[in-house]
């Protein structure tokens, strides 16, 4: 696959096209949070809460590896800064288009104080 095909953007990453595919997505993290249930972390790709906007969900137990590996002292230190991760995010039963990172090596990020 050419890499123009490869690397979508997170504002081109829809669930119609891209659900259940294996790409790399990049973009801006716009927001961050902690979600209660199991503390996984989301970011978010665009302002509010839109469900078919893709969220990356980092879990709890990869949080501290991530933050190591980028040199962040918590989630919120990934606002503002480009991500690129590969997977293949799907629809959650709840409806969010979401990729789950499994692995912080399937992950970079860079912007302002970020060494990668």
């Amino acid at each position: 696959m050419p890499a123009n095909q490869f690397f979508v953007s997170f504002d081109n990453a829809t669930p119609d096209r891209h659900a259940d595919h294996y790409h790399g997505y990049w973009g801006l993290a716009v927001a961050t949070s902690t979600w209660q249930a199991d503390g996984s972390v989301y970011v978010n790709t665009t302002h509010g809460r839109n469900r078919d906007r893709l969220a990356l969900n980092i879990r709890h137990e990869l949080l501290q590896q991530a933050f190591s590996r980028f040199r962040l002292n918590g989630h919120d230190q990934m606002r503002g800064k480009y991500i690129l991760a590969f997977g293949e995010p799907y629809v959650t039963n709840g409806g969010q288009f979401t990729l789950y990172i499994d692995n912080p090596a399937h992950m970079g990020i860079t912007g302002p104080g970020v060494l990668t």
